[in-house]
């Protein structure tokens, strides 16, 4: 952390519930909890602001709260509705055009997808 408060930049934590989790939480390992301490001691400092620090999660149920008053703004990205899920397959697929008949047929294994996923669908 001495080495990110030293140098400007912007800064991505994927996964971020892996050492945002709630302290206390009966899974709670000691180190972990050292290294959230960590963040939230670095985010305090004065110096951070020089920073852009980004947090990424698909598990926000299980971050700690003092995390969400650290960020500016927190964005939350939704699944997509079967509208959605239809034009990003649409676009992976290109040229290439499904038939309505193929699209009844597909809508229900495109449910709960995120568009990560249905983006990486082998075609």
């Amino acid at each position: 952390m001495d080495q990110i408060a030293q140098t400007r930049g912007v800064y991505l934590l994927d996964e971020f519930d892996a050492i945002g989790a709630r302290r206390g939480d009966p899974n709670d390992v000691g180190e972990i909890r050292r290294v959230l301490n960590s963040v939230l001691a670095f985010m305090e400092e004065p110096n951070s602001t020089n920073s852009l620090v980004l947090a990424a999660t698909n598990h926000v149920q299980i971050l700690d709260e003092a995390l969400a008053r650290r960020f500016d703004e927190v964005v939350e990205y939704l699944l997509p509705d079967p509208a959605a899920a239809r034009s990003i397959i649409e676009k992976r697929l290109g040229k290439f055009k499904l038939a309505a008949r193929s699209w009844a047929a597909l809508e229900p294994a495109l449910v709960e997808l995120s568009p990560g996923e249905l983006g990486s669908v082998d075609v």
